[in-house]
């Protein structure tokens, strides 16, 4: 996740370093570039440093024979 943040850290910096702030929506590029280097950075990082591997599949569970006499087995 701190990949993610430094990412759109840089993406604001570089961003506001050559936006115009004379442009009416000159602020919106920057906020805009931070949150898709965020949203593209962070989940590439988790994706590249997960544990991925296959689970042993565990045996079916054993089914009983017996009834058992608990609930709604009888009549009171």
């Amino acid at each position: 996740m701190f990949a993610g943040l430094i990412a759109g850290y840089g993406a604001w910096y570089f961003s506001t370093q050559s936006a115009a702030n004379h442009q009416a929506l000159g602020w919106v590029f920057p906020i805009l570039f931070a949150i898709l280097a965020f949203g593209i950075v962070t989940p590439v990082v988790l994706m590249l440093t997960a544990d991925l591997s296959l689970k042993a599949e565990l045996p079916p569970p054993e089914i009983s024979s017996h009834a058992d006499a608990g609930h709604g087995a009888g009549h009171h």
